[in-house]
């Protein structure tokens, strides 16, 4: 091998770019992602442009940073790809035992049932909170990719057939693949109150017109040829861009408040250089939360799943609670669980400090029962 399956799949999985599916933020991902019905109100407005709304009383202006990544690692992939090379590299062009050849062959079969995913995201946004039309400007650049291996059939009988004959390497014909997409987007979340005729309810309606750009990665290599740099050569990727537009409502009763949102209404596939396509699908998400002065907890569910790239769909409910203290120091607890099955639910916890409530560090992480681990960091301006 040219170059070591380890330093491939961690190449994959902090590829810079961007992904449409995760909002990560430093509030919003210590409480499960969730925040279709609440919660910041600059995040919020991309869950959800009719949140750019419920601005504080106060607030006039937010200039914010958000930078997150999660990444999952399935059937030990790494060490079982570390091992796998390691054994190749004292092999090659060795005459090889019949407990060799085993060895080989489980190492290879162990690392076509493991996978690695990642997703890096990072976001900019600009609130102008108003009565007339509140507005929340962002841009967003997100990556999504995963990686892959296939153990050949012709592998498998070149190993079991392998007597009295020298082990070489390039004779493998197995497979690594990396799929995925990057999309860079700007957006500009625009809501506005429409009467009700209670004062005790408050209806927001809110749209977000955006401009995307999309890239699709799809490089796939045997074991014995690949090469890291090759990854973002323009041989496998593909560009293409357009416009979109994401719709929500939100109501408010009190404390109470109850939210819909529609992202990637304009439904499209981007054709990768294999022949393969990523779907952007419309999202459909619901939510309702409690937002007080001192606690806040929200419940998310989307009512529409997302595909990911290689394969496989996720639909995620969301839940969190934030504990504000005195304005300056905010507490926070999520989960967050794909009814598709096909991500580990992931548990989350934050901390806030929000001096004068002007400055702003907020601090998230993220853990699965098994290998999945994330964090999230927004620094911000409210003024």
């Amino acid at each position: 091998m040219k170059k070591r399956l380890a330093t491939l799949s961690s190449a994959l999985v902090f590829a810079s770019g961007t992904a449409a599916a995760e909002v990560f933020s430093g509030r919003a991902s210590a409480m499960g992602g969730a925040g279709i019905a609440g919660g910041d109100y600059t995040i919020g407005a991309i869950l959800n442009p009719a949140n750019a709304t419920h601005f504080r009383d106060g607030d006039d202006f937010g200039s914010f940073l958000n930078i997150g990544a999660i990444a999952d690692e399935r059937e030990d992939f790494l060490d079982v790809g570390d091992e796998l090379q390691e054994r190749l590299n004292q092999l090659d062009g060795a005459l090889v035992t019949a407990d060799d050849v085993r060895e080989i062959s489980t190492l290879l079969t162990e690392l076509s049932e493991g996978s690695l995913g990642g997703e890096f995201g990072a976001q900019f946004s600009i609130a102008i909170p108003n009565e007339l039309a509140s507005a929340v400007l962002y841009s967003r650049q997100n990556v999504l990719v995963s990686a892959t291996f296939d153990y050949s059939d012709e592998d498998r009988e070149y190993l079991d057939n392998l007597q009295l004959e020298p082990f070489l390497e390039n004779r493998l014909t197995s497979t690594a693949t990396a799929r995925g997409y990057a999309v860079r987007e700007v957006g500009l979340a625009l809501a506005r109150t429409i009467p009700t005729g209670n004062p005790e309810w408050q209806l927001s309606l809110g749209a977000t017109p955006r401009h995307l750009q999309v890239e699709t990665i799809e490089y796939t290599a045997t074991a014995s040829d690949y090469d890291v740099d090759d990854f973002d050569a323009d041989t496998y990727t593909t560009e293409d861009s357009g416009y979109n537009l994401d719709l929500g409502v939100a109501l408010a009763w009190r404390n109470a408040r109850f939210g819909l949102s529609a992202r990637n209404l304009v439904e499209r596939d981007y054709e990768t250089v294999g022949g393969n396509f990523v779907s952007a699908d419309t999202l459909v998400s619901a939510g309702a939360g409690y937002n007080g002065e001192t606690l806040t907890a929200l419940v998310d569910l989307d009512l529409t799943a997302s595909e990911l790239p290689g394969g496989g769909e996720t639909r995620f409910a969301r839940a969190g609670i934030e504990l504000d203290v005195a304005d300056w120091v905010q507490l926070r607890l999520g989960y967050r669980h794909d009814l598709e099955g096909t991500v580990d639910a992931t548990a989350s916890a934050g901390l806030g400090f929000s001096p004068f409530d002007v400055l702003h560090l907020h601090l998230a992480a993220i853990k699965s029962s098994n290998d999945t681990l994330g964090a999230a960091v927004e620094f911000g301006l409210d003024l």
